[in-house]
């Protein structure tokens, strides 16, 4: 009966080990934020989103590398509208905790593209020298060098660190890019067959994948385990034990739990301590030795153990 039971109990040890080596072994969770455009000569037409065709491209990317686990590009968006948060702008830390906790995600992909648009060529309108030949939308015929380059960097959500930074730059010589009818896509759709095939799908396609081969995103937790204590809650903000000199930094996410005994019943006399989760809190300012917080969810109260979210 002994051994009977010695091997149940070593069955379900070597079964929970198991399990936390197939934790260990999950990818990372990332999210293609989007791509601003600071510069952009106005190519591909004008109903034609740069930003989003290449969101679109490099979150198909990442996903094919099998490597990461990556956010639907739609399901972002509707998060992001529901929450009516703007992906146009930039993003600030405590913005990118918030979206990294809604998304389940640990790293948040953001991009500029800082150049966008013909360099030289020629053209031949639709009612010029050649007006016996239809032109889609009323667009131009012709061939012209385009040039599309990117600045992408990768950010710790919790945390808002920069733990990846990626410059891409290509050009190409595009044939009947600006045909103000090539611009009717919608989110997702720049991903299809259609546009890929296109001279100027070729070359977001192309800059897609390279950024896509340079990612490289740790797959372990980058920052230490940091824990504190609430000590105080004065209205809106809550006071915490622990500051800059422990790590800690603007829109770090954390997780308040009330710390309870119970008697252990095999054990007559012994108490077993256990943490349960109560809510979470944001770090919104910080010193050397404190912070101060605020609540995004559940209960947090004065006495609490808080724990950093990894």
């Amino acid at each position: 009966m002994k051994q009977t039971l010695f091997l149940i109990v070593a069955a379900a040890f070597a079964a929970v080990g198991d399990v936390a080596i197939a934790r260990a072994a999950e990818p990372p969770t990332v999210a293609v934020y989007g791509f601003g455009a600071s510069a952009s000569g106005g190519g591909g037409g004008s109903g034609f989103d740069p930003g989003e065709a290449l969101s679109d491209l490099l979150t198909d990317r990442l996903v094919d590398l099998g490597t990461l686990s990556v956010v639907d590009r739609q399901h972002l968006q509707q998060v992001l509208a529901e929450q009516r948060i703007s992906q146009e702008g930039d993003v600030t830390p405590a913005t990118e905790a918030q979206i990294g906790q809604m998304l389940g995600v640990r790293y948040l992909i953001i991009g500029e593209i800082t150049q966008f648009g013909k360099v030289g060529g020629s053209t031949m309108g639709g009612g010029g020298l050649m007006p016996h030949i239809p032109f889609i939308g009323g667009g131009s015929l012709g061939t012209s060098k385009t040039e599309l380059s990117v600045s992408v960097r990768i950010v710790e959500a919790n945390s808002g660190r920069i733990v990846q930074s990626i410059e891409d730059d290509r050009s190409a010589t595009v044939a009947s890019v600006n045909l103000t009818g090539a611009g009717d896509y919608g989110s997702g759709t720049y991903s299809s067959q259609q546009f890929e095939s296109s001279d100027l799908g070729k070359l977001f396609s192309a800059v897609a994948d390279d950024v896509a081969k340079k990612v490289a995103i740790p797959a372990a937790p980058s920052e230490p385990a940091i824990s504190g204590h609430v000590v105080g809650i004065d209205g809106d903000a809550i006071v915490l034990n622990i500051g800059s000199s422990k790590g800690v930094s603007v829109g770090m996410m954390f997780t308040a739990a009330d710390v309870k005994e119970f008697p252990d019943p095999d054990n007559p006399g012994k108490m077993i301590s256990s943490e349960i989760p109560k809510g979470t809190l944001q770090i919104t300012s910080i010193s050397d030795g404190s912070s101060i917080a605020q609540k995004i969810s559940g209960t947090v109260k004065a006495g609490q153990i808080v724990h950093l979210e990894q």
